[in-house]
């Protein structure tokens, strides 16, 4: 993201945008499905174990042997060497096919959104959840990558507008340089999946993309930012998760 997109008028048209987003997204979560039932009704859970299990073959060789980091001066157990990776796959397993089928995108973000003849479309959908082309999914995973992408986090990386200030074995301190603007439509979209959905498990569905994107980026400093978030959103995601269930 290039400096004129922190400018008031881009951020204004991107919040109307969000605003507008969020209402596509609520008239496909409505539209019946009745036409679509011969379509294979998506596997999300297939879907996600087997992009955890691509990412644990690709990492164990390279894993730090770490049990625990301090990230920012918190403590959080690492998630490859204790049972926490296994208490995520749990999750997956139990709660990943509890939902009802939608039309979705599979890539819900705003640069698939384009206005055509001052109407907003949708572009490019992914349209395959595990078990073959459909245009049925999980509205979690679209809302999940859309919250994923308005954080920022990717041009923060691509453009180094970050802060390392100690990185010394399993300590890790650093900092983000956001943007108002992307706070702004973080609120929205917060808002939105405090009325539509459980923020638990859309909480633990992003941490789970700041995971399976680290094998994108090849710097070493930046797999670890990525890491560090996962960390910071999915422990206490998890660890909530089984205080409640």
């Amino acid at each position: 993201m290039d400096a004129s997109s922190f400018s008031e008028d881009n951020s204004e048209n991107s919040e109307r945008k969000v605003s507008k987003a969020l209402a596509l997204m609520n008239k496909m979560g409505s539209i019946s499905i009745k036409s679509l039932a011969s379509q294979p009704k998506p596997d999300t859970r297939q879907v996600y174990l087997a992009k955890m299990k691509q990412f644990m073959d690709e990492h164990r060789k390279v894993a730090l042997p770490y049990k625990e980091w301090i990230i920012n001066g918190v403590v959080y157990e690492d998630l490859f060497n204790t049972k926490l990776y296994m208490d995520l796959l749990e999750i997956i397993v139990t709660k990943m096919n509890q939902y009802s089928p939608r039309i979705m995108h599979g890539n819900f973000s705003l640069d698939n959104i384009e206005k055509v003849n001052n109407n907003l479309v949708i572009i490019n959908p992914r349209a395959n959840f595990g078990n073959g082309p459909s245009l049925l999914g999980d509205q979690r995973c679209d809302i999940a990558k859309m919250r994923f992408y308005l954080s920022d986090i990717v041009n923060i990386l691509q453009n180094e507008r970050y802060l390392i200030i100690n990185s010394e074995a399993n300590r890790f301190d650093y900092s983000l340089l956001t943007s108002p603007s992307s706070e702004r439509m973080l609120k929205l979209v917060d808002e939105y999946i405090e009325e539509h959905f459980d923020p638990l498990e859309i909480r633990i569905f992003e941490g789970c993309l700041h995971i399976l994107i680290m094998k994108y980026f090849n710097k070493k400093e930046h797999k670890k930012i990525l890491y560090a978030r996962a960390l910071e959103i999915l422990v206490p995601s998890i660890e909530k998760y089984f205080s409640v269930f």
